[in-house]
Formats: structure tokens, C-alpha cells, sequence
């Protein structure tokens, strides 16, 4: 390789390929001896939650089939509005709903998905409910 790169792609490959820390072995083994189905199911129970949550409030959602996060389509907002400031893309609606919500969501643009954002049920139910219901009142009072 070029010597200018040289340093550059061993310290790549001493972290890639070598090196594993102590303590991260130690968690890859612990979560390999470690049963996984009662956490599947309490975040399967709250992925359906989620999904139904959203889609009997007329939101479209994507459910997922792993992780813990729910992509709420929100194109059908756009052009809605909040105290006469519109909701044009993921950004402008995630900034309205955090600030007169205060529910945090991550912006689908950064995923290449505008028309999206990302909710989080990596928390606890009373969370969830706390937050949906947030974001219920938040869209129910958007405006044409």
C-alpha cells in the first residue's frame, strides 16, 4: 500500500480484525449464555402496542421485525399546521413536536426517509403510553 495510507489501514485493521477488548468478550459471552424470550416477547408486546397505538389514530406505521424502533409515516401531515407554522418534512415535525410536546422522535431524513419519523420502545410502558399519548394530542390539534 501507498506509505502515506499505510498507518492509517493498521490501526484499522488492529481495531477491525484485533484487539477485542477484555470486557466486550466478556458481554458477547454473557449474551450468548443469556435466554433471550422473555425480553423478545416484552418487546414484541410493546412493538404491537406501539404499531396499533399509531394506526388507530389514523397514522401509518412501518412495524418492524427487529429492533426497537417504529418508522411513523408522517406524509399525510405535511402541510398541516401548529400556531400557523406548517410541517413541510421530518425535521420541521419532529422541531414542533419536541417543543410543544416534549416528545423527542429522530427525523426520518437521516435515513433517507423524509416522509418518516423514527420512535423509540426501548423504554418502559408507562413511557410509551405517555409519549403516544403526546403525540396523539399534538397531531389531533394540527390544523389545514
Amino acid at each position: 500500500a501507498d506509505a502515506r495510507l499505510m498507518d492509517r489501514i493498521q490501526v484499522f485493521h488492529q481495531y477491525a480484525v484485533t484487539s477485542v477488548p477484555a470486557f466486550v468478550q466478556r458481554a458477547c459471552v454473557r449474551a450468548l449464555e443469556t435466554d433471550t424470550g422473555d425480553v423478545v416477547e416484552i418487546f414484541r408486546k410493546r412493538r404491537d402496542y406501539v404499531s396499533q397505538r399509531l394506526v388507530d389514530r389514523g397514522l401509518d406505521v412501518e412495524k418492524p421485525e427487529g429492533a426497537f424502533y417504529v418508522m411513523m409515516n408522517i406524509s399525510g401531515l405535511f402541510g398541516k399546521k401548529l400556531n400557523g407554522e406548517a410541517i413541510v418534512d421530518s425535521m420541521s415535525f419532529t422541531r414542533l413536536l419536541l417543543e410543544d410536546s416534549k416528545v423527542a422522535v429522530v427525523p426520518g431524513i437521516g435515513f433517507g426517509a423524509d416522509s418518516f419519523v423514527r420512535l423509540s420502545y426501548a423504554t418502559n410502558m408507562a413511557n410509551i403510553e405517555k409519549g403516544l399519548s403526546r403525540i396523539a394530542d399534538f397531531v389531533s390539534r394540527l390544523t389545514d
